[in-house]
C-alpha cells in the first residue's frame, strides 16, 4: 500500500499522507490471517494454528491455555487463576485453573445419612438415594423398612409392627363384581 502511496501523492499534493505505511505490517497481518488476528479455522491462519477464534503460535491443547488473553493474543498462555476448566461430572467437584494446570474441585458427598439407603452420585446430575433390602440390620436393634431404619425392640414391646403391605385392590374388585353379577341373575330370574 506504501508504493502505491508514493505513486499516486507527490510531494506537492496537500491532502496525501505516509501514515498508512506505519499500520503496513498491521494490514499485512490481517489479510494474510497473521498471529493474533480473528479466525473461524486454521485455514484462515497462515501456517498458525485457530485457537480460540485468534490465529495461533500453537494448538495449546492444554485445559488451561488460551490465544486470546488481552495482552498475549495469538501467544499460548496460561489462563487466569479461577478460570473454569470444568469436567462436567458434578461428583467430582467443579475444577479451576491455577498456575496453568486444572485443579481439582472438592468432592461432592452425597451421604444423606440414612443407614437404609444406598446414596450414589451421578456425575451428570445430583445425588440418588435408594433403599436397600428390607430386614438390612441397621442401628441398635433395626432393620429397614421401606428406606427406613425401624427399631424392632419398640416394635416387639408395643404391638405396633408395620404390617407388610398387601394387595387388597384386586380383590375387592372380584368381590364387587360378584355382588352385581348375582344381583343381575337374581333379578332377571
Amino acid at each position: 500500500m506504501a508504493s502505491y502511496m508514493a505513486e499516486m501523492c507527490p510531494d506537492s499534493v496537500f491532502a496525501c499522507s505516509a501514515k498508512v505505511d506505519k499500520y503496513q505490517n498491521l494490514i499485512d497481518r490481517y489479510v494474510q490471517g497473521g498471529q493474533g488476528m480473528l479466525c473461524g479455522s486454521d485455514q484462515n491462519c497462515d501456517e498458525l494454528k485457530c485457537v480460540d477464534d485468534v490465529c495461533c503460535e500453537s494448538d495449546c491443547a492444554q485445559p488451561c491455555q488460551t490465544c486470546n488473553r488481552p495482552g498475549a493474543v495469538g501467544f499460548c498462555v496460561s489462563e487466569l487463576d479461577g478460570t473454569s476448566c470444568d469436567d462436567d461430572n458434578y461428583c467430582n467437584g467443579r475444577e479451576v485453573c491455577f498456575d496453568g494446570t486444572c485443579t481439582p474441585g472438592e468432592f461432592f458427598i452425597c451421604d444423606d445419612r440414612n443407614p437404609c439407603t444406598e446414596d450414589s452420585c451421578d456425575p451428570g446430575s445430583l445425588c440418588s438415594h435408594q433403599p436397600v433390602a428390607d430386614e438390612t440390620a441397621c442401628g441398635i436393634e433395626g432393620t429397614c423398612r421401606l428406606g427406613k431404619c425401624v427399631d424392632s425392640s419398640i416394635e416387639e414391646h408395643c404391638g405396633c409392627a408395620t404390617p407388610e403391605p398387601q394387595a387388597h385392590g384386586f380383590s375387592a374388585l372380584l368381590l364387587v363384581a360378584a355382588i352385581l353379577l348375582r344381583k343381575r341373575i337374581a333379578s332377571s330370574g
